[in-house]
């Protein structure tokens, strides 16, 4: 999951790919420092997965679960949205829903939405003014507690820090 800010063309919500896995022809770097070669190498990752990706439009719906579940969470990630809200939507038994999301793509459903909701916080932090307390209740978590320790343990910094820090390199 990259942020917006840096492949924003290839976030398209409504745009799902029907398989998400694929190995990339393409050298990745151990390490990429600097914004412009961050955004070089998400914009390479993408194209070379957009080259061999088969994509779904979510929103007709279609018979595809895995379609259904992420769009619902693209919709709704910001806020109360757990996994028995989703296996209520689609229809199915929560455990059921937990297996199908875990093995379609990789992640747990509680780390995919926790990704989503600290890439969006990522994103307000840099290019918004409001505190990181409503930056939290904004993306969807339930606490400053599990904001400051889920954003911590997902980027290696606190909100603050890594607000300040990003200031700091402007």
């Amino acid at each position: 999951i990259f942020s917006p800010d840096l492949v924003g063309s290839y976030h398209n919500a409504r745009r799902l790919p029907k398989n998400n896995a694929f190995r990339p022809s393409i050298p990745l770097p151990n390490v990429c420092d600097g914004i412009l070669l961050k955004k070089a190498l998400c914009y390479g990752i993408c194209a070379e997965f957009d080259k061999s990706a088969e994509y779904t439009d979510s929103s007709q719906g279609g018979n595809n679960l895995i379609s259904k579940l992420l769009f619902y969470i693209s919709e709704n990630y910001k806020s109360k949205c757990t996994l028995e809200d989703v296996a209520n939507f689609v229809g199915y038994d929560y455990s059921y829903v937990s297996k199908v999301f875990k093995r379609s793509t990789g992640i747990s459903f509680k780390k995919y939405i926790n990704d989503l909701r600290i890439s969006e916080a990522c994103r307000l932090l840099l290019h918004t003014e409001r505190t990181a307390h409503e930056i939290g209740e904004e993306c969807g978590f339930s606490s400053q507690r599990s904001f400051n320790r889920d954003f911590l343990e997902s980027v290696g910094k606190t909100p603050i820090e890594y607000r300040k820090g990003s200031a700091e390199r402007k």
